[in-house]
């Protein structure tokens, strides 16, 4: 997806994760940027820039109606996603299956008022001897759910047009190897906003791996600094290392770093020998050169030796 290139709509995704991270935070010259931008043109990243940033738009511009219509629906998206991934985390617990929400929804229960962010899908992971084809059918009889596909990986479906996915195992990336389900990448929150009964998140150090491998390919928009400056990184750097990740992190790490993110938390280092460091990176040169390649063809799609 495309990043963002104009300078005002930077310098806006730069004061909206300034503001998540200090929220005595005050934007300076939000109204000379906001006239440098075609509202009709402006990018998602910035949309979603200027949801943080709503109390310092200017009343009653396109830009202020704009970000109320977004919040409205953002928010009615988070009421029926919300719902839904309740009832499935309750299945899910009955059947004894091991769970974390991630993504979309997981990020929006970061955030303090539903609303604030976008929710396009509901995203679980699951134990590796999960039962897919018994949680599906169980799924199924649920009123508004709609399971579409069910194998021995993964359950995909749809709930009032937001997408359901359920997947074995953790994918950070989808052209990287499964991560296994395990008490270290799952968060148990005492409570959750809006439900009676708690629904185990993947770890922040998790949701940090994933969104920067997302957003250093090219996989993901420019949103990516929103969702981190809502996460806790001390245990990013560790986990990176533990799961051998941290070749494919580097780059990405800085520029988050440039962006006011990670300020106190020590970049992950590469383990191993000089050698061992120019192995990895030559295999993630030609990681890159091949999903470039398999996008142009336009057959990037998970391979099945990478389950």
């Amino acid at each position: 997806m495309a990043t963002v290139a104009d300078p005002s709509e930077e310098q806006i995704l730069r004061s909206a994760v300034e503001l998540i991270l200090d929220p005595s935070f005050s934007p300076a010259n939000l109204d000379e940027q906001l006239g440098r931008i075609d509202p009709e043109l402006a990018s998602f990243a910035t949309w979603r820039a200027l949801t943080t940033l709503e109390r310092f738009l200017p009343a009653d511009t396109p830009w202020s109606v704009r970000v109320r219509s977004l919040r409205r629906r953002s928010f009615y998206a988070h009421s029926i996603a919300l719902e839904a991934a309740a009832r499935v985390s309750q299945q899910l617990a009955l059947t004894g299956t091991e769970h974390a929400l991630y993504g979309d929804l997981a990020l929006a229960l970061r955030h303090p008022n539903p609303g604030d962010r976008p929710v396009h899908a509901v995203v679980f992971t699951i134990a590796e001897d999960a039962d897919t084809s018994v949680i599906g059918n169980a799924l199924a009889s649920f009123p508004k759910i709609m399971v579409d596909h069910v194998d021995a990986h993964r359950i995909t479906g749809r709930i009032e047009g937001i997408e359901l996915r359920i997947e074995k195992g953790w994918l950070p990336c989808p052209w990287y190897r499964r991560v296994p389900l395990t008490n270290q990448l799952i968060e148990r929150p005492e409570s959750n906003p809006s439900t009676d009964q708690p629904i185990p998140l993947l770890a922040d150090a998790a949701e940090i791996i994933r969104l920067l491998e997302l957003g250093g390919s090219g996989a993901t928009d420019r949103t990516w600094p929103l969702d981190i400056a809502r996460l806790e990184a001390s245990d990013a750097p560790r986990l990176a290392a533990e799961l051998g990740r941290t070749a494919f992190l580097i780059d990405q790490w800085e520029s988050a770093t440039d962006l006011g993110l990670f300020q106190t938390v020590p970049a992950p280092k590469l383990r191993g020998t000089p050698g061992e460091w120019l192995k990895r990176a030559t295999t993630s040169r030609h990681r890159s050169i091949r999903r470039s390649a398999r996008v142009a063809v336009g057959l990037l799609g998970e391979h099945p030796r990478h389950r």
